[in-house]
């Protein structure tokens, strides 16, 4: 064999295996690629998961909070109602103190958002690889600060104007029996003769402005949350349903 086809092997020999070299490489990057791809799948799916769970938390909080914010809508104008009637039957004037004692509810929608900060706020919304899903997470998130920040209004109003009405005409301990959140308390539950405020002209002022901030609140904030939720949840649904 001459020197010269001894080199053509040996060329032969180095490009098969540096060939074989690159062909290696590429599979590992490939696998390395394939792995990757496996792991962000994975944590995206944990990812949806706990949001499917977040949002079925926030629904039944929803519920809550809506309910309870439409019942103080209607206090407030059963209120104003009977102070535009210039009269409160003897037989109303207990009904009166349930209406007060509802005033009481100061309720703030605060749904578990646990899952929803950690991703926005540490950037791996990338996560997520339906641009849809991402998109109505981000507008459901808006919604609801925007309904939170109506809520302190009504909250502040309250606690600013009404709460310290009622404390300088009334005896607040017994005006509570009416509040979502009663506890017993030692002492024993009596009238507190709301209905004496009730044709007051500050007080109907003041529970007018309540109710304008409350139905602020059910007409324009409740609804895009609320819509948000539906379609969270079924998009949510639908994308977890693809992977099973």
């Amino acid at each position: 064999m001459s020197d010269s086809d001894t080199d053509r092997i040996r060329w032969k020999r180095i490009v098969a295996e540096s060939i074989a070299i690159v062909a290696s490489i590429l599979i590992a990057f490939a696998l390395d690629a394939w792995w990757d791809g496996r792991s962000e799948r994975a944590q995206e799916t944990a990812l949806l998961t706990a949001l499917e769970e977040d949002f079925s938390g926030a629904a039944e909080g929803f519920e809550i909070a809506k309910t309870g914010h439409i019942t103080e809508v209607q206090s407030s104008k059963e209120l104003i109602d009977y102070g535009e009637s210039g009269q409160i039957p003897v037989n109303l004037r207990s009904r009166i103190d349930t209406l007060v004692s509802a005033q009481f509810s100061r309720r703030i929608f605060d749904p578990p958002m646990g899952t929803v900060q950690s991703i926005l706020g540490s950037g791996r919304i990338d996560l997520i690889t339906n641009p849809e899903l991402i998109t109505e997470l981000t507008r459901w998130s808006s919604a609801v600060e925007a309904l939170q920040r109506t809520e302190l209004d009504s909250r502040r109003h309250f606690n600013d104007y009404v709460f310290p009405f009622l404390a300088n005409r009334l005896d607040l301990k017994d005006l509570d029996k009416g509040f979502p959140a009663f506890v017993d308390y030692p002492w024993e539950q009596g009238p507190a003769d709301a209905y004496r405020i009730v044709l007051d002209q500050e007080f109907q002022n003041l529970i007018y402005m309540r109710w304008v901030l409350l139905q602020n609140v059910v007409t324009e904030f409740l609804p895009p949350v609320e819509d948000g939720l539906t379609r969270m949840q079924t998009l949510l649904e639908e994308e977890l349903a693809r992977r099973r």
